[in-house]
């Protein structure tokens, strides 16, 4: 869906960020974020958050920010 296209972006984005900060972006609740997540995870027959890292990378939906130009 495109909110779970949009988590996923989020959590490529800076996959150092905690649910939620990225359920406080996104302006949802820490547990809505953890349902999608569930979905997402289940859906791409994905485990972890590493996982899905690697998925969204490989599949160009989202790139990490460079930290160094910030």
């Amino acid at each position: 869906t495109p909110r779970e296209r949009e988590i996923i972006c989020q959590m490529a984005t800076d996959g150092s960020s905690t649910n939620k900060e990225i359920a406080s972006r996104l302006y949802i609740s820490e547990s809505t974020l953890k349902n999608h997540l569930t979905m997402i995870y289940s859906k791409l027959d994905l485990r972890n958050r590493i996982d899905l890292l690697k998925y969204a990378l490989t599949h160009n939906l989202a790139k990490p920010r460079n930290r160094a130009n910030e």
